[in-house]
């Protein structure tokens, strides 16, 4: 019986680090991207930027593999990025870049809306695996949902 319990004991060990060493993916960014836009979780109309807008537009310094971004016109601090980069480290370097874009962001409106600031430094910035995800919204709980139902 203690033989028994050991093995069974081993196999559960066995299991749950096995279970561990499976990193979270998200395999449709570009779908994660219209999820987020098509979400009713922002305070003004959200237009598609072209790629070569989106370097400018998120202060993006690295390479990466795809990216899709939203953003307003101005009136609101609302947008959406997605990035895909090669690996976990290069995802590592955009995620940084997200950051200082977010803080670059912040101190921008706090010299002509400040309102907006809240908003900006309560954004979504996520990655995922190799997947990078910023969104500023009025609603970062259902952002975050939406990033997860596209999390494997």
């Amino acid at each position: 019986m203690k033989r028994f319990c050991s093995v069974l004991i081993c196999l559960i060990c066995l299991i749950s680090f096995a279970a561990c060493g499976q990193a979270e993916q998200i395999s449709e960014p570009e779908a994660l991207a219209e999820a987020l836009y098509s979400a009713d979780i922002y305070s003004t109309e959200l237009f598609p930027l072209d790629a070569a807008l989106i370097d400018v537009m998120f202060e993006i310094n690295h390479d990466y593999v795809s990216a899709y971004g939203y953003a307003t016109a101005g009136d609101a601090a609302d947008e959406i990025a997605v990035f895909t980069a090669a690996d976990e480290t290069a995802a590592q370097a955009l995620f940084d870049d997200l950051t200082a874009h977010q803080i670059a962001f912040s101190q921008l409106y706090s010299t002509y809306n400040a309102g907006q600031c809240p908003r900006i430094d309560g954004a979504l910035l996520s990655r995922v695996g190799n997947v990078v995800v910023w969104c500023v919204s009025d609603d970062t709980d259902t952002a975050q949902t939406i990033v997860e139902n596209y999390t494997e």
